[in-house]
Protein backbone atom coordinates (compact mmCIF):
# COMPACT_ATOMS: atom_id res chain seq x y z
CA UNK A 1 0.00 0.00 0.00
CA UNK A 2 3.04 2.06 0.51
CA UNK A 3 3.33 2.71 -3.23
CA UNK A 4 0.05 4.00 -4.13
CA UNK A 5 -0.02 7.35 -4.82
CA UNK A 6 -1.77 10.09 -3.34
CA UNK A 7 -4.88 9.80 -5.38
CA UNK A 8 -5.31 6.00 -5.22
CA UNK A 9 -4.50 6.64 -1.64
CA UNK A 10 -7.35 9.06 -1.07
CA UNK A 11 -9.94 6.84 -3.39
CA UNK A 12 -9.45 4.29 -0.27
CA UNK A 13 -9.77 6.57 2.32
CA UNK A 14 -13.48 7.63 0.76
CA UNK A 15 -14.15 4.22 0.91
CA UNK A 16 -13.00 4.48 4.95
CA UNK A 17 -9.75 2.54 4.51
CA UNK A 18 -8.27 3.80 8.00
CA UNK A 19 -4.83 2.20 7.03
CA UNK A 20 -4.60 4.38 3.50
CA UNK A 21 -5.46 6.81 6.03
CA UNK A 22 -2.66 6.25 8.12
CA UNK A 23 -0.17 6.32 4.95
CA UNK A 24 -1.14 9.34 4.05
CA UNK A 25 -1.00 10.34 7.69
CA UNK A 26 3.07 9.88 8.29
CA UNK A 27 3.38 10.62 4.31
CA UNK A 28 2.77 14.00 4.84
CA UNK A 29 2.69 14.88 8.40
CA UNK A 30 6.24 16.05 8.35
CA UNK A 31 5.73 18.44 5.75
CA UNK A 32 2.14 19.93 7.19
CA UNK A 33 4.03 20.43 10.67
CA UNK A 34 6.69 22.07 9.25
CA UNK A 35 4.21 24.45 7.36
CA UNK A 36 2.17 24.68 10.15
CA UNK A 37 5.08 25.88 12.71
CA UNK A 38 5.99 28.84 10.03
CA UNK A 39 2.69 30.81 11.00
CA UNK A 40 2.11 29.18 14.28
CA UNK A 41 6.19 29.63 15.41
CA UNK A 42 5.38 26.94 18.11
CA UNK A 43 5.93 23.13 17.35
CA UNK A 44 2.97 22.42 19.92
CA UNK A 45 0.09 24.56 18.04
CA UNK A 46 1.47 23.59 14.88
CA UNK A 47 1.01 20.29 15.68
CA UNK A 48 -2.64 20.77 16.95
CA UNK A 49 -2.99 22.27 13.71
CA UNK A 50 -1.92 19.34 11.80
CA UNK A 51 -4.05 17.07 13.47
CA UNK A 52 -7.67 18.80 13.17
CA UNK A 53 -6.88 19.25 9.13
CA UNK A 54 -6.47 15.15 9.44
CA UNK A 55 -9.05 14.81 11.75
CA UNK A 56 -11.40 17.49 9.21
CA UNK A 57 -10.10 15.66 6.45
CA UNK A 58 -11.00 11.85 8.17
CA UNK A 59 -14.81 13.01 9.09
CA UNK A 60 -15.13 14.34 5.90
CA UNK A 61 -13.71 11.82 3.58
CA UNK A 62 -16.82 11.45 1.60
CA UNK A 63 -18.02 14.88 0.75
CA UNK A 64 -14.43 16.20 0.44
CA UNK A 65 -13.73 17.25 -3.13
CA UNK A 66 -10.26 17.62 -4.71
CA UNK A 67 -9.07 19.75 -7.61
CA UNK A 68 -5.95 20.21 -6.91
CA UNK A 69 -3.00 17.65 -6.01
CA UNK A 70 -3.51 15.70 -2.39
CA UNK A 71 -0.37 17.48 -1.15
CA UNK A 72 -1.50 20.70 -2.30
CA UNK A 73 -4.85 20.21 -0.83
CA UNK A 74 -3.63 18.93 2.89
CA UNK A 75 -0.97 21.95 2.96
CA UNK A 76 -3.83 25.38 1.49
CA UNK A 77 -6.05 23.19 4.47
CA UNK A 78 -3.44 23.69 7.32
CA UNK A 79 -2.10 27.22 6.16
CA UNK A 80 -6.39 28.57 5.84
CA UNK A 81 -6.44 26.63 9.74
CA UNK A 82 -3.57 28.70 11.35
CA UNK A 83 -4.80 32.06 9.72
CA UNK A 84 -8.18 31.13 11.09
CA UNK A 85 -6.59 30.28 14.75
CA UNK A 86 -4.61 33.28 14.13
CA UNK A 87 -7.32 35.52 13.09
CA UNK A 88 -9.52 33.85 16.78
CA UNK A 89 -6.58 34.24 18.83
CA UNK A 90 -5.80 38.32 18.04
CA UNK A 91 -9.73 38.70 18.38
CA UNK A 92 -9.52 37.13 22.09
CA UNK A 93 -6.40 39.06 23.00
CA UNK A 94 -8.16 42.71 21.79
CA UNK A 95 -11.52 40.95 24.08
CA UNK A 96 -9.15 40.31 27.23
CA UNK A 97 -8.04 43.87 26.58
CA UNK A 98 -11.63 45.05 26.42
CA UNK A 99 -12.40 43.34 29.32
CA UNK A 100 -8.89 44.49 31.55
CA UNK A 101 -9.94 47.92 30.35
CA UNK A 102 -13.84 47.73 31.84
CA UNK A 103 -12.85 45.47 34.66
CA UNK A 104 -10.30 48.38 35.51
CA UNK A 105 -12.31 51.80 34.85
CA UNK A 106 -14.98 49.81 37.13
CA UNK A 107 -13.02 48.69 40.03
CA UNK A 108 -10.80 51.76 40.34
CA UNK A 109 -13.40 54.46 39.64
CA UNK A 110 -13.67 57.12 42.58
CA UNK A 111 -16.69 55.57 44.35
CA UNK A 112 -20.22 57.13 43.60
CA UNK A 113 -23.44 56.26 45.58
CA UNK A 114 -25.45 53.69 43.07
CA UNK A 115 -28.01 56.41 42.68
CA UNK A 116 -25.48 59.04 41.55
CA UNK A 117 -23.74 56.66 39.42
CA UNK A 118 -27.53 55.48 37.55
CA UNK A 119 -28.65 59.81 37.05
CA UNK A 120 -25.44 60.17 35.42
CA UNK A 121 -26.08 57.03 33.62
CA UNK A 122 -29.77 57.55 32.82
CA UNK A 123 -28.09 61.34 32.17
CA UNK A 124 -25.76 60.33 29.24
CA UNK A 125 -28.24 57.74 27.84
CA UNK A 126 -31.00 60.46 27.96
CA UNK A 127 -28.48 62.34 25.48
CA UNK A 128 -28.52 60.03 22.80
CA UNK A 129 -30.34 59.65 19.79
CA UNK A 130 -33.57 57.66 19.62
CA UNK A 131 -32.49 54.96 17.15
CA UNK A 132 -29.05 54.38 19.03
CA UNK A 133 -30.75 54.58 22.59
CA UNK A 134 -33.30 51.97 21.43
CA UNK A 135 -30.81 49.77 20.40
CA UNK A 136 -28.54 50.25 23.64
CA UNK A 137 -31.41 49.36 25.68
CA UNK A 138 -32.99 46.56 23.75
CA UNK A 139 -29.31 44.88 24.17
CA UNK A 140 -28.09 45.85 27.64
CA UNK A 141 -31.63 46.32 29.70
CA UNK A 142 -33.69 43.71 27.82
CA UNK A 143 -31.22 41.09 27.18
CA UNK A 144 -31.84 40.82 23.50
CA UNK A 145 -29.51 39.53 20.89
CA UNK A 146 -28.43 41.67 18.33
CA UNK A 147 -30.45 39.88 15.86
CA UNK A 148 -33.39 39.84 18.07
CA UNK A 149 -32.80 43.40 18.55
CA UNK A 150 -32.58 44.23 14.78
CA UNK A 151 -35.42 42.30 13.53
CA UNK A 152 -37.69 44.23 16.18
CA UNK A 153 -36.01 47.69 14.79
CA UNK A 154 -36.52 46.83 11.06
CA UNK A 155 -32.82 47.13 10.41
CA UNK A 156 -29.83 44.80 9.86
CA UNK A 157 -27.66 42.98 13.21
CA UNK A 158 -24.14 44.71 11.75
CA UNK A 159 -26.38 48.01 12.43
CA UNK A 160 -27.65 47.26 15.81
CA UNK A 161 -24.09 46.82 16.76
CA UNK A 162 -22.85 49.65 15.48
CA UNK A 163 -25.19 51.74 17.04
CA UNK A 164 -24.69 49.72 20.64
CA UNK A 165 -20.78 50.10 19.93
CA UNK A 166 -21.04 53.63 19.29
CA UNK A 167 -23.24 54.38 22.88
CA UNK A 168 -20.47 52.25 24.66
CA UNK A 169 -17.63 54.42 23.07
CA UNK A 170 -19.62 57.98 24.26
CA UNK A 171 -20.66 56.36 27.72
CA UNK A 172 -16.88 55.46 28.59
CA UNK A 173 -15.87 58.89 27.59
CA UNK A 174 -18.55 60.45 29.94
CA UNK A 175 -17.82 58.11 32.74
CA UNK A 176 -14.20 58.76 32.68
CA UNK A 177 -15.03 62.66 33.16
CA UNK A 178 -17.36 61.92 35.68
CA UNK A 179 -14.37 59.35 37.34
CA UNK A 180 -11.54 62.35 36.94
CA UNK A 181 -13.68 65.14 38.33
Amino acid sequence: MDTLNDNELFLLIKEGDEKAFTILFHRYWTRMCLGAHTFMKNEADAGDVVQEVFLWLWQNRETVVINTTLKGYLLQAVRNKCINKLDKEATNQKRRKQYAYFKETMVTAVPMENSELRLTLNSAIGELGVASRTAFEMIYIDRKSQKEAALELGISAATVKTQVRNVLRILRKKLKKINEI
